[in-house]
C-alpha cells in the first residue's frame, strides 16, 4: 500500500453486511440446483478455494465438476457468519455443513 494511502476504517453497515451474508446463501442454493450460470455470476474469474486436503481449486475446476456432475452438492446448512466490511472490501468467515456425492455416490 502507498505510504501515503490509508486503510479503509470497518464498517457495520448492516445493509453490506447482509449482502454478503446472502451471497453465501446464494452461492449454496445455486450449487445444489447445479445453476452454473449463476455461481459465474457469483465467483470472479481469478477465484480460488483451499480445501482441507490442502489441494487449490480454481473457477475452471469447480465448473468442471458441477457440469460434469462429478461433484454434487446434495444439501447445505450455513452457522454463523462474521463480516467485516473494510471499503469496497468484505470479509467473511464461517462455518458450513454438507453433504456431496462425487459420481453418484455419497
Amino acid at each position: 500500500m502507498d505510504k501515503g494511502m490509508k486503510a479503509p476504517a470497518p464498517s457495520n453497515d448492516p445493509t453490506a453486511i447482509a449482502a454478503v451474508k446472502q451471497v453465501s446463501w446464494d452461492m449454496g442454493d445455486a450449487m445444489v440446483a447445479g445453476d452454473v450460470q449463476k455461481l459465474d455470476q457469483i465467483h470472479a474469474d481469478d477465484w480460488a478455494q483451499i480445501a482441507s486436503s490442502g489441494e487449490v481449486d480454481t473457477k475452471e475446476e469447480l465448473f468442471r465438476d458441477f457440469k460434469s456432475f462429478h461433484d454434487k452438492l446434495e444439501w447445505f446448512a450455513l452457522g454463523p457468519i462474521d463480516v467485516q466490511v473494510f471499503g469496497n472490501v468484505a470479509v467473511a468467515h464461517g462455518s458450513v455443513s454438507e453433504s456431496r456425492s462425487r459420481d453418484g455416490k455419497w
